[in-house]
């Protein structure tokens, strides 16, 4: 009975192209996922969520309205509509609809500054240290706890703003997406200063998810399923691609690099 009503809810949102349109958010700096480019939230769970919605007439809203941590206190208020991409945690399940189909594998690792390599075997090696933590991230409930719980945590906005520190000796590591850091870690001309220890840390899943208090809230089945055709034939697979190759073609200047002191150098 639920099933058919969130069906018959889906078609007739889908006769309302002229009026329907579907708020999202996700990190600004989460490429090739989800980042901040010309004030809209770009990347592969936009990518997938407007393949989705375009075939029943609900047109995506992606224009920036701040940062990760607004992103998730607007999907809680109800102000926007679908988080793009997020790994689950118990605390968001309480105020979204996570999809059973994942968006897509997301293996984290340990970075830290080329030199300074640490025995890694478990994640008790890393008791005590300094990590950086970028403000309102998740890297899975069991990391998050541990962290919290054990280490010394120092709280970033962005990203980009852990690699300095690492230079400057401020924080022990962070914990990255190997997706992501790598790309993240050129853009700022961090790679090869800046790498990961060989044993991953974890491995979690990117999910979208829909706002309990969003009126699509019931089309979740809908959703799934698609994700899961799109998955099959490959095509969020080949998205992944187009956005790493796209965000490094826009983004990373192969001319930019950082001194052992920690000064960024334009070479000619």
């Amino acid at each position: 009975m639920k099933k058919s009503a969130a069906i018959l809810a889906f078609l007739l949102y889908s006769h309302q192209a002229i009026t329907e349109t579907l708020y999202v958010c996700g990190h600004q700096s989460y490429a090739p996922f989800m980042w901040l480019e010309q004030n809209k939230i770009v990347g592969v769970g936009t990518d997938v969520a407007k393949v989705i919605f375009k075939e029943h007439g609900i047109t995506i809203n992606n224009d920036y309205r701040g940062p990760w941590k607004r992103c998730l206190a607007n999907i809680k208020l109800g102000k926007t509509d679908l988080l793009v991409a997020a790994y689950k945690t118990t605390a968001r399940e309480e105020y979204a609809v996570y999809s059973k189909v994942p968006l897509a594998k997301d293996a984290n690792a340990i970075f830290v500054w080329k030199g300074k390599e640490f025995e890694f075997e478990s994640i008790d090696n890393l008791k005590g240290k300094t990590v950086g933590r970028v403000i309102g991230g998740s890297l899975g409930e069991k990391i998050d706890s541990y962290f919290d719980q054990y280490l010394i945590t120092e709280r970033v906005r962005e990203s980009h703003y852990n690699y300095m520190k690492l230079c400057k000796g401020r924080i022990d590591f962070f914990a990255s997406g190997l997706y992501t850091a790598p790309i993240q870690l050129a853009k700022y001309g961090f790679l090869g200063k800046i790498v990961p220890l060989e044993k991953p840390l974890n491995t979690e899943y990117l999910y979208m998810a829909i706002s309990k208090k969003s009126k699509y809230k019931d089309i979740m089945p809908m959703l799934e399923s698609a994700l899961e055709k799109l998955k099959a034939k490959g095509v969020v697979e080949k998205l992944v691609k187009k956005n790493i190759d796209y965000y490094i073609s826009k983004n990373v200047q192969s001319n930019k690099t950082i001194t052992d002191d920690c000064q960024v150098v334009q070479s000619p």
